[in-house]
């Protein structure tokens, strides 16, 4: 499942699930309509998405929509980033992260400089 550079909106659980199962590197936002700071993030997961579109899926998850999802996951504010690898997950991290720092971040965790 390739996201062309695009950031995926969750469809429901099970389409959550099918996108952890069928890539090896995936990063989600949790976000909500009305967070401030959610809003502000967009645009560098957005950019992220289209710099590492060869390498990792990122997807979107409304934690208002999802809250099961949110709470398996121990999100606790938003926006929150929960990077996975083959399934499982590997870091959060949550706030606001520039540029820069997304892109970092995510190269650490699919082993690129």
């Amino acid at each position: 499942m390739s996201s062309n550079g695009e950031v995926i909106a969750i469809k429901n659980e099970d389409h959550f699930k099918e996108v952890l199962d069928k890539n090896q590197f995936v990063i989600v936002e949790f976000w909500a309509v009305w967070c401030g700071p959610c809003r502000m993030m967009a645009p560098v997961v957005e950019q992220a998405a289209e710099f590492f579109k060869d390498d990792v899926v990122f997807v979107k998850v409304d934690s208002d929509t999802f809250p099961n999802l949110a709470e398996t996951y121990n999100v606790r504010s938003i926006p929150t980033i929960v990077a996975f690898s083959s399934g499982q997950v590997v870091t959060v991290r949550a706030g606001c992260l520039p540029s820069e720092a997304l892109k970092s971040f995510i190269n650490g965790i699919i082993g690129k400089k």
